[in-house]
């Protein structure tokens, strides 16, 4: 009959389905190309802000060594000045430098003490002397 599986309304059915699976196919590699577009931009915009992979992570690379160098050598000067591994070292500056060329050592430290010791007994015990109070009469 008309309405059963041979019938008009079968073929209507199975045309409808394959025009609908063409139709989807189709959306589909048009969202696929628009996609790949997108991608493309995307990694060009990449490659422009950020450059080659392997060229950055040798900048990195040498950014690194030198602060690895840094690090190594404070390690070694913690070790010659005989502090502990728990004593971190910072970074010298210029200040830091001209204040330790400020400092005098002396080798022979019994006599400096006894020097200071004998300095501070000469001074007296305040900076100014202090006004005397008047007796009463």
């Amino acid at each position: 009959g008309p309405g059963g599986p041979g019938g008009r309304a079968g073929r209507s059915a199975t045309a409808g389905s394959k025009m609908s699976k063409l139709e989807s196919k189709l959306t589909k590699e048009r969202v696929a190309r628009g996609s790949h577009r997108n991608l493309e931009t995307l990694k060009e915009r990449s490659y422009d802000r950020y450059g080659e992979d392997s060229e950055r992570n040798r900048e990195l690379r040498r950014s690194m060594r030198s602060v690895r160098n840094e690090v190594r050598e404070r390690e070694r000067r913690r070790d010659e000045l005989g502090l502990c591994d728990a004593v971190t070292l910072l970074p010298e500056t210029r200040l830091d430098r001209s204040r330790a060329s400020a400092v005098v050592f002396h080798g022979k430290t019994r006599e400096n003490t006894l020097l200071k010791r004998r300095k501070i007994m000469k001074q007296g015990i305040f900076t100014r002397k202090l006004p005397r109070k008047k007796k009463k009469e």
